[in-house]
């Protein structure tokens, strides 16, 4: 019993997380833009900041610290720009997935329905998906007209 259920969880998964690559990385290329824009932005109102009401030092060595100091906070910054566009990529495509891969099964049925095979199955997605709503009512427009069509 313990084996048909594993063959059910592993017939009811999907074995890549880019299931419409054009959809997907363009959603998430707006998501890193959108976040690059804002920590740039955000990146030189706080360099501009610090840079203006920068101390003056007497000493040659204390001035270099300083800077030294600023160049540390620049590649700070640099370094959670990259981590955070990294994050925010990887949380994209997992987000995605869970949007974009139920549309496959349930495009597959609207195509079926356009042929005229009202005996096409129903679309049955996988717990946690998104748009579990939406292919329970292209369920019911199927068994409608397959009730019109009988």
């Amino acid at each position: 019993m313990a084996e048909i259920e594993e063959k059910k969880k592993n017939k009811n998964r999907r074995t890549t997380f880019l299931v419409f690559p054009s959809m997907q990385l363009r959603i998430v290329s707006k998501l890193v833009g959108i976040m690059i824009i804002l920590t740039v932005v955000f990146g030189v109102f706080t360099y501009l900041s610090v840079s203006e009401k920068a101390p003056v030092f007497l000493d040659e060595a204390m001035t270099q610290a300083y800077q030294s100091q600023l160049r540390m906070l620049i590649i700070s910054l640099t370094a959670t720009v990259v981590m955070g566009c990294a994050a925010v990529y990887l949380f994209g495509i997992y987000v995605t997935h869970k949007i974009v891969g139920p549309l496959i099964p349930i495009g597959n049925l609207i195509e079926e329905l356009s042929k005229g095979n009202y005996e096409a199955k129903d679309v049955k997605l996988r717990k946690g998906d998104e748009l579990q709503d939406f292919a329970d009512k292209v369920n019911q427009l199927k068994a409608i007209l397959k009730e019109k069509n009988s």
